[in-house]
């Protein structure tokens, strides 16, 4: 199912004249630990882009077992 369409946006000036949601969805990780510690968070603005740096849209993420490993504090040490 696809999510509904956004109602706010923002445009950006030229060159990239794209129209852009002025919210994006997020989950939050701030500490290690199990799903408890992740806060999904409904509607963050959109970072700010620097004249060097892009803005990537994201349709689709998946997390893997070393993502599960990394959260649970595997490797603490090393992050």
């Amino acid at each position: 199912t696809q999510a509904p369409p956004r109602t706010q946006e923002r445009t950006l000036s030229p060159p990239a004249m794209q129209r852009l949601p002025a919210t994006m969805r997020a989950a939050v990780l701030s500490s290690f630990g199990g799903p408890e510690v992740i806060r999904v968070v409904g509607e963050l603005p959109l970072p700010r882009v620097a004249p060097h740096e892009v803005l990537v849209r994201v349709l689709a993420a998946a997390v893997n077992p070393l993502d599960c490993r990394v959260r649970a504090g595997y490797g603490r040490a090393v992050y």
